[in-house]
């Protein structure tokens, strides 16, 4: 049951914000919005507390995207939940044979490998913490492992929800974080309508914004309103404007 502030599919432009909270249907079967470039499948959608869960498109059913490209947000717009670990899922790709000094510290069940790129197979890894932050028996080695993953052909950071960085913690393997990237992560979006949607619904309307414009709209029976059905600065007559919106 997606609203405003989001729009597209059957929902007009006005209906929603800016094309940041724009929303398209794939094969009929995903609903999805760009972020910062990239497409995520939106998998949740919990208006009274503007938050939603999304998931790398590119990861759909696969840990080897046909190009790397790291997650980012535009921070004025969204933010990462309180259960989003933003930064802690990391995947390595196309390593070259790790030396001594470092196999053993590496557990083989990280390890995958992937044909992206257009490079051949070569193998990859996937980290939940810093290598800095990485010890065996006490001993850091977070320099040699520093240096070592350095020199792999390109890193991508993926968020990912904290009970799934758990879970790749207890069980280091590609299915474990296969899992994180279909199961996505929550975001936080930001509208700067100082409560007016809350007000608008309670009067019996419907949030939006005025056509060609970026300012609120309450979409009421009768007219569109600045803050509610039956305020006191009535806008534009449109009589079909909540068929449109629903």
């Amino acid at each position: 049951n997606v609203s405003y502030p989001f729009w597209g599919v059957n929902r007009a432009d006005y209906c929603g914000l800016s094309s940041d909270f724009q929303l398209t249907c794939v094969d009929d079967t995903s609903l999805q919005i760009n972020i910062s470039g990239l497409s995520y499948r939106v998998l949740r959608v919990d208006n009274s507390s503007r938050l939603f869960t999304v998931a790398r498109a590119d990861y759909n059913s696969t840990i080897c995207p046909q190009y790397l490209h790291n997650s980012s947000i535009d921070t004025n717009i969204f933010s990462y939940s309180s259960d989003t670990v933003a930064t802690n899922l990391t995947l390595y790709y196309g390593c070259d044979t790790p030396p001594a000094s470092v196999s053993q510290s590496l557990n083989t069940t990280s390890q995958f490998k992937c044909s992206v790129n257009g490079s051949t197979d070569s193998p990859g890894y996937f980290l939940t913490r810093s290598p800095e932050d990485i010890t065996v028996v006490g001993v850091s080695i977070g320099a040699q492992l520093t240096s070592y993953f350095g020199s792999c052909d390109t890193s991508v950071v993926v968020p990912a929800n904290r009970s799934a960085i758990q879970t790749i913690e207890d069980l280091p393997t590609q299915a474990s974080v296969e899992a994180a990237l279909e199961a996505g992560f929550g975001l936080q979006w930001a509208a700067n309508d100082s409560g007016r949607c809350q007000a608008c619904i309670q009067s019996g309307g419907q949030c939006g914004r005025e056509p060609n414009l970026v300012d609120f709209a309450c979409y009421c029976s009768d007219k569109s309103y600045s803050s509610t059905c039956g305020g006191e600065f009535p806008k534009s007559f449109l009589p079909d404007i909540l068929g449109l919106m629903s």
